[in-house]
This record gives structure tokens, sequence and C-alpha cells, in this order.
């Protein structure tokens, strides 16, 4: 498992479809002269990231094919004009960042507390750590309002994109993603320093109401609830005192009006 490449802006970039003609030529550059390139790129197709139909010509498994190890090839399904890329809805074992931490905090009193996160959270999680400013910087900054109408007929539900400027978080940009069949936004924002942090609402068929959790998976910390159909939670390399400052803001906006 490789948990970090010296290329791995550059790849992720590749595999989330962002890279420009140049970095892409280099990506398969790299593929045919770097194994460590061709496994770092298998660790992130394990997870379904969005990436490029052309990634399949370059890349073949060195040992064992993806669907010897029980990952299997997900198509995008177009809908309402949006592209979806489901996630796979489990992780093979030990990949990316390793096993589960299992800790949670509950930093104040109407917090609930359960014993182990829910797989959607981790999945989650384990996507967004892949992650570095690269990402976001180098990527075009997308206005709130034109993401708040794509995700609000996205999810049939209006939505706001929370303003989290005053927490030093500057939005950047809205990605449609899936989790098995369940749709799922994020919307990622980028600190002054350090790395990206996420906001994901997941579509569910059931209908609950749930209690804000915080806890950690690896190096991120989350903070995740359920209002009606939509599941949120916030992921990023954030101290319990940020993770609980987000979550307040995000829980009075995202569904304001």
């Amino acid at each position: 498992m490789i948990e970090n490449h010296r290329n791995e802006a550059l790849l992720i970039r590749y595999a989330d479809n962002l890279a420009d003609a140049n970095e892409r030529a280099e990506v398969e550059a790299l593929i045919q002269s770097d194994p460590t390139a061709v496994e770092f790129l298998q660790q992130l197709k394990a997870t379904q990231l969005p990436f490029a139909e052309a990634f399949d010509r370059h890349l073949e498994a060195p040992s064992e094919s993806l669907e010897q190890v029980g990952i299997t090839e997900q198509t995008p399904t177009t809908r309402a004009g949006f592209r979806l890329w489901p996630i796979v809805a489990t992780l093979i074992g030990g990949l990316l960042l390793g096993v589960f931490a299992g800790r949670y905090v509950v930093p104040e009193a109407d917090l609930a507390a359960v014993d182990a996160p829910p797989e959607w959270v981790r999945l989650v999680a384990d996507y967004h750590s892949l992650y570095v400013r690269e990402t976001l910087t180098a990527a075009a900054v997308e206005l709130p309002a034109d993401a708040a109408a794509k995700i609000s007929t996205r999810l049939s539900r209006s939505m706001q994109v929370p303003a989290l400027d005053e927490l030093g978080l500057q939005f950047r940009r809205s990605q449609t993603l899936g989790v098995g069949d369940d749709p799922l936004i994020q919307l990622t924002y980028l600190p002054e320093s350090d790395k990206p942090v996420a906001v994901c609402i997941l579509g569910r068929a059931q209908s609950k109401d749930q209690a804000v959790v915080i806890g950690e998976h690896a190096t991120m910390r989350f903070a995740h609830w359920q209002t009606g159909r939509h599941a949120v939670v916030i992921v990023g390399e954030l101290s319990e005192a940020q993770i609980a400052a987000v979550s307040e803001q995000v829980r009075r906006q995202l569904f304001a009006g």
C-alpha cells in the first residue's frame, strides 16, 4: 500500500479528471516508467474516485485483476445533466490509510455517541484524505449560488452552500459523487493554510433525524448527523473545537429557507 507518492497531487488530479493535456501526458509517461505511480492510481481506482475512462487503457494490475480482489467497475450515469461517479460501498482491507481508528469524542452534551461510524462516513473520510491543497488551488472556483442550484436539484431539497469564511474556510467547488445508489454531494473548502475541508451531503431512502456525532478516522476528524432523508458529514484535519464550530455553521445554513 502506498499512502503517499512524490507526484501525489498530479496523480489525484489525473484520477479526478482535472488534469490538463500536459499533466495527462506526464502521468501517462509515469505509468509506463514508475510502478509506484501505477500502484497509487490503482488505490485511487479502488475507491472509484472520478477518473477519466482513458485511465483504463494504460493501467493493468501487476499480479491479479481488480475483479479478483472484489473491486467492481461502475459506469457513470447521467441524470438531469449531472454525471454521477459511484464510490464502492466497501474498501479493501488496509487500503489507503489503514484500519479505522475507532475513537469517538463527544464535546457537547447534545451530541450522540455510537460504537462505530457508518461505512459511508469512513469512505468519505478516506476519499477526502487524498486531497492536498493543489487539488483545489489548481481548479476553477465555483460560485456558491451556482453550486446551491445544482445540489438542490440533485438532492430534491432546497439547500445553500454554507458560508464559512469567518472560520477561515473559502468555498472552492462542488462535486457529485455517489455511495452505492445514493447520491453524494461534496462541497470543498480551502483554509488559508493546511489541507482542504469537505462538507458532504448524502441522499438516503430512509428518513430519520440523528444528532451530531464527532469522531476520528486515521488523520481525519469528522462530524456527521442526519435530518430527514439527508445525512451530512464534515471531514478535515481539524481540532475538536474547529469541527464543532464548522458543524454549528453548516447546521444553521445548509437547509435554511
